[in-house]
């Protein structure tokens, strides 16, 4: 084990971060069983549509356990407990539970087994002929170790949830593996074109704002994703993801692959120019560009396909490389301002503003702001109709906010080790981060009229006790 931690720490040094690393070849039967209850190396976050549950996707980087692992979580108890544990503080009162962490078995309520390397997870809603299934959702997850869309689906009840990747699925149970039957994209015979995803799914998109109406587009209504893959930079098309199975497996397919972009894709984000067309925004890491890539559909779902629509340089980084993660901020209810781009880049550590210039539908960069060392993904949180930008730095251990309207940084949460994947519980208004290195869940306040200043856009408590790499 300590050889092949020291192996991992070379190949993280000259990239600042684990999962850019060659996953290679994964041997699903060697290791022992993963802790379904604990964080391990985590991802990805996600939230049900409900707001019921936080889904966190581990990736066993370091091959000690012969799975990854997805989880289902209490958000509502971690929610209040969170809040308990920063009112007690303003008290005086402290205890190892609320200071350093609380175990993560108090709030996971379900777990299943997936393949090594997830690399990130989205939750879309089921649809039965286009209409959403109530209390239920699917997580969609890019995975390295087996080159597959892996899917699994959930179905809340009150406080039972049931986690379905395999026949027979149960409420609140562990230690389920998910069946081949349940990755999209390894089967040429599924494919009309025969296609089988390549290596290294990376970053994945799902937008849910597009088609506008199912029934003018039936084409769309089954629900389209698309990912990018780090070792190549091409982008795979999904189509019919969201098409609710009852208990089967997925009807999703592989459509198309676009090839013959940059290397080293690592995000992806749905673009809405107000035209009724869907496009996605691609980073990667070997270039100083921004990728659009249009969707262009056909009467048959699976004869879709991607084409290259733009580029567009990172202009303030000037010969700056590295771009992590992307995401597209609309106006939000009562606002006329364009629609802003943020793209964090790692060389140099900066986050990168750019726009939609309204009359050319045409997107340019033109700020930037120097970040903490070794950025990674950041997401979009509106609080009373105003957007925040937070974003992790993986290195430094942090997570900046960003007021876009000012345009500066407002403030650097300190938070455990490798901070890398970042959610926003509008519901709540907390901000919740997974902490690769120390296989832990932070939560984060941002409600101004629950915080006092203390507190305020700070960790107020976290799930997992930081554990750091096996030795």
């Amino acid at each position: 084990m300590r050889r092949l931690l020291a192996r991992l720490r070379r190949s993280l040094a000259p990239l600042g971060l684990g999962l850019v690393a060659a996953a290679g070849c994964y041997n699903a039967g060697e290791g022992a069983d993963p802790n379904d209850r604990a964080p391990y190396f985590p991802v990805g976050l996600a939230i049900s549509p409900s707001g019921r549950w936080l889904f966190v996707a581990n990736s066993n980087f370091d091959l000690r356990y012969n799975a990854g692992t997805v989880q289902a979580y209490d958000l509502a108890g971690i929610a209040a407990r969170a809040r308990e544990c920063r009112d007690l503080r303003r008290k005086g009162v402290h205890s190892r539970e609320c200071d350093v962490g609380e175990a993560a078995s108090t709030f996971v309520r379900a777990g299943v087994r997936i393949g090594a390397f997830a690399a990130d997870m989205r939750a879309i809603e089921r649809r039965r002929e286009g209409v959403a299934v109530p209390d239920a959702g699917r997580l969609l997850l890019p995975v390295r170790g087996d080159a597959s869309l892996t899917t699994i689906d959930f179905d809340e009840a009150g406080d039972r949830i049931t986690l379905r990747c395999t026949p027979g699925a149960q409420p609140n149970t562990f230690g389920v593996r998910c069946s081949p039957d349940w990755r999209i994209g390894t089967d040429v015979n599924k494919s009309a074109r025969a296609l089988a995803l390549e290596g290294e799914p990376f970053g994945i998109a799902v937008p849910d704002w597009w088609p506008a109406d199912p029934a003018a587009e039936p084409r769309a209504s089954g629900g389209v994703a698309a990912l990018v893959h780090q070792s190549t930079g091409n982008t795979s098309l999904f189509v019919s993801v969201a098409v609710d199975n009852g208990s089967g497996p997925p009807t999703g397919r592989l459509a198309h692959v676009l090839g013959g972009l940059p290397r080293g894709g690592t995000s992806i984000a749905p673009l809405d120019l107000g035209d009724g067309i869907l496009r996605f925004l691609v980073t990667n890491r070997t270039q100083s560009n921004v990728l659009v890539v249009q969707y262009l559909p056909d009467k048959k779902a699976e004869r879709g396909a991607l084409v290259l629509a733009d580029s567009t340089p990172i202009v303030p980084q000037g010969a700056g490389f590295d771009t992590r993660g992307v995401v597209v901020d609309p106006p939000n209810a009562g606002e006329t301002r364009p629609t802003r781009v943020f793209i964090t880049n790692r060389t140099p550590a900066a986050l990168v503003v750019g726009q939609i210039d309204p009359a050319t539908k045409k997107l340019f960069f033109y700020d930037n702001m120097p970040l903490p060392v070794g950025p990674s993904r950041l997401t979009r949180a509106i609080i009373d109709g105003k957007t925040w930008i937070l974003a992790a730095s993986f290195d430094a251990r942090s997570v900046v906010v960003y007021d876009p309207d000012l345009r500066r940084i407002v403030n650097v949460i300190r938070t455990h080790r490798g901070p890398y994947a970042v959610t926003f519980d509008a519901a709540r208004k907390l901000g919740l981060v997974c902490n690769f290195t120390d296989s832990s869940i932070q939560v984060i306040e941002l409600d101004p009229a629950q915080a006092a200043e203390s507190d305020y856009q700070r960790v107020i408590y976290s799930v997992g006790v930081p554990s750091g790499p096996s030795r």
